[in-house]
C-alpha cells in the first residue's frame, strides 16, 4: 500500500498495453462487436465465469448552492460491459446501485441505460430494460438502492449498462475498484478535482496501474485531473480465512484531507490524527461521551454493593448487555441512545455510549478506541482516516493503572473479550493524536485456552464409554456460549454435539455461562471398528482436529485466523481385558513459521491404559503468502495425525 496526496501522486508507472484481441473490443457504449458476442472463453483465465470487457468511471465537480455544506456537487459517471462465459456468471445480471438520500443532502441516480446482447439466428439482438423495470428499495434511514435485473442473460450474453450519480456529498469520492472477483480486460478512471480540495489517496492491491495527470482552467476553478488505467486485471475472489477481501483487491481510495477556499473557508479533516480526533469530537462524539447515565439507579446499587473493581466492572457490563441487544449495525455515532435503550436494541454506538455513561458514573476512567471491523477493511497505515473508522470499543482504566477493553454488542463478551470481528491489529485511541500511544493491537487481549479431559473404557465389542470435560476460557468461552445460546435449547445443543462427535450423550452439564471460563461435562458412548482380532480407534479416541482448514495447494492471499489460542487434550483409555496394544501413532512435535503455530502428540501405555497427550497452539493470527506452504503442510500433518489410528489386538 502507498500513500500520497492528490498533488503528489506516486502510482506505479507501467507500460500500457492492450490485450491481444483489443482491436476486436469496443469501449463505445452500445457498440457490440462480433468478437465480443462470439467470445466463449477468456484465454488468460479459462476458469473465469465472466469477464469485464471494459469498465469506465468519471468523476467531475461543479458549483452547487451558496451554502458551504452544498457549495459543490459531484457527478460520478459509470459504464461497464461484461461477457457471461459460464452459468455461474449469470448472477451479474442482478445489479444494485446504492445511494444516499436525506432532507439535507441528496444523491440522484440518473441516465440509466441497460441492455443485453445475444446472438440469435446469426444476428446480434439487443434486449433493453425499460424504466418501469427499475426498482428502488430503502435499506436504512439514509441508504437507498436502485435495483434491476437485466433480461435475457445466459451463457454467451454481453451485458452493458451505464448511469450517473449526482451527489451533494462532494467531499466523499467512493473507492475506484480496479479489481473484482472476475477478470477485467480494460479499466479506466478519470477524477477531476477542484483546486480547493486536497485528498489523501490510498492504493491497495498488487496489480499495476498506469497514471497520467493534467491541469486545466474552467470558468469556475482550476481542475486537477488524474487518469488511471489498468489492463488484463486478474479476478481476485475471496478465500477462506481472509478478514476482508477489500484489503487485497486493487483499488484507489480518496479521503478528504482539507478544504481551502482562500478568504472564504478553510478546514482540516485528515491532515493528522489530531485533526481526525477533532473532527470526530466536533461531530457530536464528545457530547455523547458526556451523556448522563440512563441506568443511574442500577449502577448506584452495584457500586454500593461491590467493592472489588473487577467485579463491579463485569456487573455493569452485564447490566448494559442485558438491557440492549445489538441490531447488527456498526456505528460511530448513536441514534438516540436513550430511546434505543428503552426499545432494548441498538447499534454498536448506541450500546457502547450507554455502557460508557454507566462506567463513568461508577467512577471508572474510560477512553474510546476507534476501529474498523474486520469485514470492512483495515485503517490505512500511511495516512489519517475518518472514512475507515466505523465503530469503537472502550478502554477502561482501573485504580492500579491497568487497562481493559470492553464492548457491549455481544452478550457473550467479557472483560478483554470482544467479538472476533473487532479483534483488529490496528485501532486508534481517541484523543491521543499521532503519538505511539495512540495505537493498540486488539488481537491478543487475553489468553484463549481450552483443555479437554477424556477418561473412558473400551469393550471387546468396540463400544467406548466414559466421561468428557471441556474447559475453555475467554474468547473460546465466548464462542462456546454463543453456540450453546444459538442452538435454542440445551436439547438441541446436545444433539449437535452428538452429531459432531459421533457419540451418544447420556448426561450433560455446563457451568460458567455468566463468566469468561466455561466448563461442560458429559457422559458419552461411542464406537470403534472391530475387525476379527483387531480393534481400531482414533488417535485421540474422540474427534478433535479432523479436517484441514487449508486445503488449497497454492494461495494468493495471506491467511488470517480469527483468534490466537492454545488447546490441550488429555485422554485415558482403559484397555479391555484380553487385549494388548498392537500399534500406537508415533509421537510428533512441530513448530512452524517462527513458532507461529505448534503441535505435539504423544501416546503411550501405562497401568493398563492408553494415555494420550495432544497440544496445539496458534500464536499468530496472520501468516503471509510466502509462509503458506509451510503452514499448509503443518495443518496437513496435524490433521493426518489426528485421523491416524490406535490398533489393539486380542491376545
Amino acid at each position: 500500500m502507498k500513500k500520497h496526496l492528490f498533488y503528489l501522486f506516486a502510482f506505479s508507472l507501467c507500460a500500457f498495453h492492450f490485450p491481444s484481441a483489443a482491436q476486436d473490443l469496443s469501449r463505445k457504449f452500445g457498440d457490440i462487436t462480433d468478437y465480443e458476442i462470439d467470445m466463449s472463453v477468456y484465454a488468460p483465465d479459462t476458469s473465469a465465469v465472466a469477464v469485464y470487457l471494459y469498465e469506465d468511471t468519471k468523476i467531475a465537480y461543479r458549483f452547487g448552492t451558496s451554502q458551504i455544506s452544498n457549495l459543490f456537487q459531484q457527478s460520478r459517471y459509470y459504464s461497464v460491459k461484461i461477457k457471461i462465459l459460464k452459468p455461474e456468471g449469470v448472477s451479474l445480471a442482478d445489479v444494485e446501485i446504492p445511494y444516499l438520500y436525506t432532507s439535507d443532502s441528496k444523491e440522484h441516480v440518473t441516465g440509466l441505460s441497460v441492455s443485453a446482447y445475444n446472438r440469435v439466428g446469426g444476428k446480434i439482438v439487443e434486449t433493453s430494460l425499460r424504466s418501469r423495470d427499475f426498482l428502488t428499495e430503502q435499506v436504512s434511514e439514509k441508504l437507498y438502492v436502485r435495483k434491476f435485473t437485466i433480461p435475457e442473460v445466459r451463457v454467451g450474453t454481453v451485458i452493458e449498462y451505464k448511469y450517473a450519480i449526482d451527489s451533494d456529498y462532494y467531499f466523499d469520492i467512493r473507492p475506484l475498484y480496479i479489481q473484482h472477483a472476475h477478470p477485467v480486460i480494460y479499466s479506466s478512471s478519470e477524477v477531476a478535482i477542484p483546486e480547493y480540495f486536497s485528498f489523501n489517496v490510498n492504493t491497495t492491491g498488487y496489480h499495476p496501474i498506469s497514471e497520467s495527470r493534467a491541469q486545466k482552467s474552467t470558468p469556475d476553478f482550476i481542475e486537477n485531473t488524474v487518469i488511471l488505467t489498468a489492463t488484463d486485471v486478474p479476478g481476485l475472489d475471496s478465500e477462506p480465512l481472509v478478514w476482508s477481501i477489500d484489503d487485497f483487491r486493487t483499488k484507489v481510495s480518496f479521503e478528504l484531507r482539507s478544504i481551502n477556499i482562500p478568504g472564504v473557508y478553510h478546514k482540516d479533516y485528515t491532515t493528522s490524527w489530531e485533526a481526525v480526533d477533532k473532527v470526530i469530537a466536533e461531530g457530536g462524539f464528545n457530547e455523547y461521551l458526556r451523556m448522563r447515565n440512563p441506568l443511574r439507579d442500577e449502577v448506584a446499587e452495584i457500586t454500593a454493593s461491590e467493592t472489588d473493581e473487577t467485579t463491579r466492572l463485569r456487573k455493569i457490563h452485564r447490566l448494559v448487555v442485558g438491557r440492549m441487544n445489538w441490531n447488527g449495525e456498526w456505528r460511530l455515532r448513536p441514534n438516540s441512545a436513550r430511546q434505543r435503550l428503552a426499545e432494548g436494541s441498538g447499534s454498536s454506538a448506541d450500546i457502547n455510549f450507554v455502557l460508557n455513561s454507566a462506567l463513568r458514573d461508577a467512577g471508572f476512567t474510560t477512553t474510546p478506541v476507534l476501529l474498523n471491523p474486520r469485514r470492512s477493511g483495515r485503517i490505512p497505515l500511511f495516512h489519517p482516516s475518518i472514512d475507515n473508522i466505523n465503530t469503537f470499543v472502550l478502554s477502561v482504566t482501573l485504580s492500579d493503572g491497568s487497562t481493559h477493553i470492553l464492548d457491549g454488542t455481544d452478550p457473550d463478551n467479557d472483560i478483554d473479550v470482544i467479538p472476533t470481528s473487532l479483534m483488529v491489529d490496528r485501532a486508534h485511541v481517541f484523543g491521543k493524536g499521532d503519538g505511539k500511544e495512540a495505537w493498540v493491537d486488539l488481537t491478543g487481549l487475553t489468553r484463549n485456552t481450552g483443555l479437554s479431559l477424556v477418561q473412558c473404557s473400551l469393550e471387546p465389542s468396540g463400544t467406548i464409554s466414559g466421561s468428557f470435560s471441556n474447559a475453555v476460557g475467554n474468547a473460546l468461552a465466548a464462542r462456546l456460549k454463543s453456540e450453546y445460546r444459538d442452538a435454542g435449547s440445551e436439547e438441541k445443543y446436545i444433539e449437535s454435539k452428538e452429531t459432531e462427535n459421533g457419540m451418544t450423550i447420556s448426561s450433560y452439564t455446563i457451568e460458567g455461562l455468566d463468566t469468561s471460563a466455561v466448563t461442560e461435562k458429559m457422559e458419552f458412548t461411542t464406537g470403534s471398528e472391530v475387525a476379527g482380532e483387531f480393534i481400531y480407534l482414533r488417535a485421540t479416541v474422540l474427534p478433535f482436529i479432523t479436517t484441514n482448514p487449508l486445503v488449497e495447494q497454492e494461495r494468493n492471499l495471506p491467511v488470517e485466523f480469527s483468534m490466537p489460542a492454545r488447546y490441550s487434550a488429555n485422554i485415558i483409555l482403559a484397555i479391555p481385558e484380553g487385549y494388548t496394544v498392537e500399534e500406537l501413532p508415533k509421537a510428533i512435535r512441530m513448530s512452524v513459521c517462527e513458532d507461529g503455530a505448534t503441535f505435539s502428540y504423544q501416546a503411550g501405555v501405562m497401568n493398563g491404559n492408553v494415555v494420550i497427550r495432544m497440544d496445539h497452539s496458534l500464536n499468530r493470527l496472520i501468516f503471509n503468502v510466502e509462509e503458506y506452504p509451510e503452514l499448509q503442510s503443518f495443518f496437513s500433518l496435524m490433521t493426518e495425525k489426528n485421523n491416524s489410528r490406535i490398533i489393539l489386538k486380542k491376545i
